[in-house]
């Protein structure tokens, strides 16, 4: 059995940041001390072709990153865990710095 390459999601991108009803674009991270970024299209393919599986860090723990679909659209989400906040609109704005 192939073992997947996780990914750990720091930080994401929104057209307005602040606004709980904008989609998310792009989520990111740091690996091997360099920073990464992929649009939510390449990070749901990554998902779909087991290219990569992805997590955020809630409170210590690993929590999944899922893609749902709803409508015609899918998006990525976490998996349901013991927090009611939203685990990745929650996340900083990706920058230069992270």
């Amino acid at each position: 059995m192939d073992i997947i390459p996780r990914r750990k999601i720091t930080c994401i991108n929104k057209i307005d940041h602040h606004n709980p009803y904008e989609r998310i674009h792009r989520i990111g991270g740091v690996e091997n001390s360099k920073a990464w970024r992929l649009s939510v299209s390449d990070a749901i393919k990554a998902i779909d072709n087991k290219q990569y599986s992805f997590f955020v860090n809630v409170d210590g723990k690993e929590v999944e990153v899922i893609v749902v679909k709803r409508g015609s659209g899918r998006y990525l989400k976490t998996a349901p865990d013991d927090e009611t906040k939203n685990n990745l609109l929650d996340l900083e704005e990706c920058n230069l710095l992270n």
